[in-house]
């Protein structure tokens, strides 16, 4: 014991002497909290910050109302602006000024909270986020953080007695525009007091719409029960490979989701125009109901036993709650989604049997895509998808067909006497065509080889083509799928394969101009979008760029076409690619043509804020 007791004490003080060290560690990383005359919040620098860094640099600005005062009381965060690294946090002072006084050099986002404020990130006038350079022991000074007041709406959700309904879901709404496809979001929620009282904060200016979704007790009982006709099923009802018996069809009527003021629709619901610090009251909704109704089919190419099959059964998965989707015994994943844009939102639960039949066993009118596939890697997964219009009856013999993902192969080629690319540069990637659960395919990408040539996987869908890594002035100019042309260059993998061939050409052209603002003034620092008047959702064609500070703007990379040209102080991103929202201006706008390698010139008018 003599020898050992100095062995355990000398282990002890070591134990305690390395604990000291990583506290005193803690503590340094530390350093880097931001303060003014109130104290800030910091976070912890990432694990894998390492031991010896460059001394730090400082941070520092002021945040104001986008009318102008001074905002105190806000709290600020400094995020890394990519993996690693630590936050900084810190809270403005009475006079809206704020300082981080110690932060490790790196790029960096800023954001500001304010109770009755829009969350805000600082970014330039065109939406995009302004990152912020922090070096070594330099002092980044004269950031300006603006934020704009809340606005709230607020009002009731009745029954169709005019009774108050408690506990209702209500969601506010706004269009949204993912590569220039129009689409109805969710951007905040809230649920109905005892006296049917809804009040939704937080909420930037613009136009929304609101929603009402009661909870459905007869719709929910089919769906818990396993089918109509009531828990259990009746005679003649199919076992579904999970539990849960489909009995004999009968009339399901319940509540449906009902848009401000009275409809079932979203496309015609009426929108509330939102300023900012506004409070819009008295939006009361009435909830409606509708017949619901079973859509039933089958799926056929089904994957061959033991790919999943088992597995989906030893976990009793056959059906699926209002999440819109289910597992089966023969490994399907099913899907109903609103073929109105609905942002992505899935529908009504589902049944699968062993033998691949389905059915959606309650179903509200409307216009869907029933989406199938299986599970496992995308490159792996037989996917299928078909549009089905639910209106005033039950829908059967709804036919589905997996089908595997497609390896493709193809070349790519340069339509030029004197090529200045070398090909094995270049990478294409494959965008579906049609945005969200509509959409069975997933991003893909193939690098060239020195020769042109690539390969690629991707499922059974129609994909917009991009090449990337192209030399100055290339545009994509042609893509053929087994010799035929590709329309607008969307490869159609719908109805089969075939070699691919993409040619590139050196002629792309420019567009250049200026705009003025009403007053005959350059317009610095406003939005100018060209898109093609062939309706064409194709990148290379619609391109966004800023003006200087003269209000001159060029627009590089265009491939040969016309084009509208329009200048913008204020613009959803992406709203410009969509023709309707774009239809009111259209007088507004100046045309352009650009042939092979030429640069048009164009003088354009402001669209000022709040022209809409």
């Amino acid at each position: 014991m003599r020898t050992l007791k100095p062995f355990l004490i000398g282990w002890a003080l070591l134990a305690a002497f390395a604990v000291l060290w990583a506290q005193g560690g803690r503590g340094r990383g530390n350093q880097g909290q931001a303060q003014t005359g109130q104290p800030g919040q910091a976070g912890q620098p990432g694990q894998g910050t390492p031991a010896v860094t460059l001394p730090p640099g400082s941070v520092e600005g002021r945040v104001l109302s986008i009318t102008g005062e001074v905002l105190r009381k806000v709290t600020l965060t400094l995020r890394p602006n990519g993996r690693g690294g630590g936050s900084y946090g810190t809270t403005s002072a009475n006079d809206g000024s704020f300082r981080f006084p110690s932060v490790d050099q790196g790029t960096y986002m800023l954001t500001g909270e304010r109770t009755g404020y829009v969350r805000e990130t600082l970014s330039t006038p065109s939406g995009q986020t302004l990152p912020i350079e922090v070096v070594s022991e330099k002092n980044t000074s004269g950031i300006e953080l603006k934020m704009t007041p809340q606005s709230v709406i607020a009002g009731h959700v009745f029954d169709e007695d005019g009774d108050p309904v408690q506990s209702v879901n209500v969601e506010v709404w706004r269009y949204t525009y993912p590569r220039g496809r129009k689409q109805i979001t969710q951007v905040q929620n809230g649920t109905t007091n005892d006296l049917g009282e809804f009040r939704i904060a937080n909420l930037a200016p613009g136009r929304y719409f609101v929603s009402a979704t009661a909870r459905r007790g007869a719709l929910q009982a089919i769906l818990n029960g396993g089918g109509r006709g009531g828990r259990g099923g009746g005679p003649g009802g199919r076992q579904a490979a999970g539990g849960g018996r489909v009995g004999p069809v009968e009339t399901i009527e319940d509540y449906v989701t009902t848009y401000y003021p009275n409809l079932t629709e979203a496309t015609n619901a009426s929108p509330l125009n939102l300023v900012a610090g506004s409070e819009v009251r008295g939006i009361d909704i009435r909830l409606l109901k509708a017949r619901y109704h079973r859509v039933s089919g089958s799926v056929a190419g089904l994957p061959a036993a033991g790919s999943g099959a088992d597995d989906a059964k030893a976990k009793g998965k056959g059906k699926a709650g209002d999440g819109g989707f289910a597992l089966a015994g023969p490994g399907i994943m099913l899907s109903l989604t609103p073929r109105n844009g609905e942002g992505g939102r899935q529908l009504a639960g589902a049944q699968v049997f062993a033998d691949g039949s389905f059915e959606f066993p309650a179903v509200p009118p409307g216009s869907y895509y029933i989406n199938a596939q299986t599970p496992g890697a995308v490159q792996q997964r037989l996917t299928a998808r078909v549009p089905v219009d639910v209106g005033n009856g039950d829908i059967n013999n709804v036919s589905l067909r997996l089908q595997p993902p497609l390896s493709l192969s193809g070349v790519l080629t340069v339509d030029s006497t004197q090529p200045n690319v070398r090909l094995g540069s270049l990478r294409l990637t494959f965008t579906p065509s049609e945005p969200g659960p509509g959409g069975q395919g997933r991003n893909g990408q193939a690098q060239l080889a020195d020769d042109g040539t690539f390969q690629a996987t991707l499922a059974a869908d129609a994909y917009l083509i991009e090449a990337g890594g192209m030399p100055d002035g290339y545009y994509l100019k042609s893509v053929k799928l087994a010799g035929r042309e590709m329309p607008d260059a969307t490869l159609d993998l719908n109805y089969g394969g075939g070699q691919v061939q993409v040619v590139l050409a050196p002629t792309a052209g420019d567009i250049t101009g200026t705009v003025q603002n009403s007053h005959g003034d350059p317009a610095a620092s406003v939005q100018v979008t060209a898109v093609p008047t062939s309706g064409s959702l194709r990148k290379d064609m619609n391109k966004l760029v800023t003006t200087d500070a003269m209000g001159n703007f060029t627009l590089h990379g265009l491939p040969p076409g016309e084009y509208k040209i329009f200048a913008w102080e204020e613009v959803e991103t992406n709203a410009w690619m969509d023709h309707d929202y774009r239809q009111p201006f259209e007088t507004q706008s100046v045309s352009a043509k650009v042939d092979a390698s030429t640069t048009p010139t164009v003088q354009l008018k402001l669209i000022e804020r709040g022209a809409r």
